[in-house]
């Protein structure tokens, strides 16, 4: 499972949190930055209505979570890529 498919999955689980449901490629977009000042601008933009506290704890969530997500990713790669080596 991509990165941006968990928080679709997630956030469905919390209505209202944004003006409008998020879409996949949305997520991806909003994932792929990589700088935390940009990633907290994005984050306003997509959740006008919460607070500005809200707001720096939700950039800091996404971000350290997709960090995870993508560090989670790029082992499992490792992992299958070795073990294909490994085949006859």
């Amino acid at each position: 499972m991509r990165p941006a498919e968990h928080f679709v999955k997630f956030f469905r689980q919390l209505p209202g949190l944004s003006y409008k449901v998020l879409t996949l490629e949305e997520w991806e977009d909003l994932l792929s930055v990589e700088d935390r000042i940009d990633f907290r601008s994005r984050v306003e933009e997509y959740f006008p209505t919460l607070t500005d506290a809200e707001k720096d704890r939700m950039a800091q969530f996404l971000y350290d979570k997709n960090q995870e997500l993508l560090r989670e990713s790029g082992e499992q790669e490792e992992e299958e890529g070795g073990l294909e080596g490994n085949k006859p």
